[in-house]
């Protein structure tokens, strides 16, 4: 028979297995999440380190490409303003070309031969040379040539349905003497047609003519 001494050493016994049996179980709980933790941590750093490097090239990329595309926009925009107020200022020359043919007389008198300009006609002559100049320029020529020829002032005459303006010799209120279509435009009053002319096939035309 078991006495009570017998028993509480059974149960001690027990009580001492249990304890170790909870040791051991909590001890293999523990490294199996040791390595599920270290698998997951290894996966983890892995994929930051993809992350990473795909990251630096991106911005790598960003900051090689970037000031070229800057500047690039810059110089567009740049480019843009200033083509806009070239226009703005050709045309404003081109209007006031047209106000004063309109306003004012533009030939005063016939000395001999010679037609002579007026001083306003004068003043006008000379401000519609230089602003075919500029448009000139404008559109990629280095003079006035680029519109200043035959084959413009031929489609020039055909758009309007006159003749195609000539040389002709005209005698400014200064005293001075011009042989050229301009003056074939001042005397037979084709200057406001010529004006809208070069506004609608040089400036508002995009295209190169």
């Amino acid at each position: 028979m078991f006495g009570r001494k017998e028993i509480v050493g059974a149960v001690s016994d027990v009580q001492n297995e249990v304890i170790g049996m909870r040791g051991f179980v909590s001890e293999r709980v523990d490294e199996k999440f040791s390595e599920l933790e270290e698998g997951i941590i290894n996966k983890m750093d892995a994929r930051l380190k993809v992350m990473e490097q795909r990251l630096l090239r991106s911005i790598g990329n960003s900051i090689r490409l970037q000031p070229s595309n800057v500047i690039k926009a810059i110089d567009e925009r740049e480019e843009s303003r200033e083509r806009m107020q070239t226009i703005g200022q050709l045309k404003q020359r081109l209007s006031e070309v047209y106000y004063n043919v309109e306003k004012y007389p533009m030939v005063d008198s016939y000395n001999g031969k010679l037609p002579k300009l007026t001083k306003e006609g004068t003043k006008t002559y000379r401000l519609f040379s230089d602003t075919v100049e500029g448009i000139a320029k404008f559109k990629g020529g280095k003079t006035a040539a680029k519109i200043a020829r035959h084959e413009v002032y031929k489609r020039f005459a055909k758009k309007y349905g006159i003749d195609t303006p000539k040389k002709t010799i005209v005698m400014f209120h200064d005293g001075k003497q011009s042989n050229s279509v301009y003056s074939y435009l001042f005397i037979n009053n084709h200057v406001t047609k010529f004006v809208e002319f070069l506004e609608s096939e040089y400036i508002d035309n995009k295209e190169e003519r």
